[in-house]
């Protein structure tokens, strides 16, 4: 194996570690805090038999992410990172407790604003205005969705499309609409099979999203 796949595991996998390690730390936080959540579902707890996949999961996720990002140009080597990321520390967070934390999207949106940034300042604005436009057509359209029904499509869900959008439109603009019908179809799918299996009506967006966002970019075409 070359040197920079086999350095771009080991920098994955660390940078798992930190991601899973603040997401188990968010969701003790939160699950412990009584005072101001009402959390009586068992889930939003989770077990050390979760912990354990969830780290086991997130690490072997983070190499491959490295090897896969060795190999890429660097705007969308970094776009692919910061999407795995993202995905390793609000997977746990939402399954467990419905929710996103909105430090680490708003982290992620920087990340993505200064790598375009640094593009433009390389290059020329053309080389990123196409993926703007897609990412603001995308955030419009899921700001809509959630003032039409906010039950629906939550503030967080809108909020993390912003610098996935931004991510999958880096590859190419040509994926965005591909990684939402792949995330809505999930989506869709999880909820039937939940409301057969245990009656509930509700699954995380969240979740469909960032993995769809992360395949939209792995995957060649």
């Amino acid at each position: 194996m070359p040197v920079r796949y086999a350095l771009g595991a080991v920098l994955g996998a660390v940078a798992s570690v930190f991601a899973t390690r603040y997401a188990v730390q968010d969701v003790h936080d939160v699950a412990s805090d009584d005072t101001k959540h009402a959390l009586t579902n068992h889930s939003s707890v989770l077990t050390s038999r979760a912990r354990r996949i969830i780290w086991s999961v997130a690490i072997a996720f983070g190499a491959a992410t490295g090897v896969l990002a060795a190999d890429r140009d660097w705007l969308v080597a970094v776009a692919l990172v910061v999407t795995a990321i993202l995905t390793i520390v609000q997977t746990p967070i939402d399954l467990a407790l419905h929710r996103l934390t909105r430090p680490a999207t708003l982290a992620a949106l920087a990340a993505m604003v200064v790598v375009l940034g640094t593009r433009v300042a390389t290059t020329n604005v053309s080389s990123a205005a196409p993926i703007v436009i897609a990412a603001v057509g995308v955030m419009a359209a899921f700001a809509i969705l959630h003032f039409v029904s906010p039950r629906s499509l939550g503030w967080g869900d809108v909020l993390i499309v912003a610098p996935l959008s931004l991510a999958v439109a880096a590859v190419s603009t040509s994926r965005v609409i591909p990684w939402l019908l792949l995330a809505c179809c999930t989506a869709g799918a999880h909820g039937l099979l939940m409301r057969v299996r245990r009656g509930d009506r509700f699954v995380p967006f969240g979740p469909h999203l960032l993995a769809a966002a992360w395949l939209a970019q792995a995957v060649a075409v």
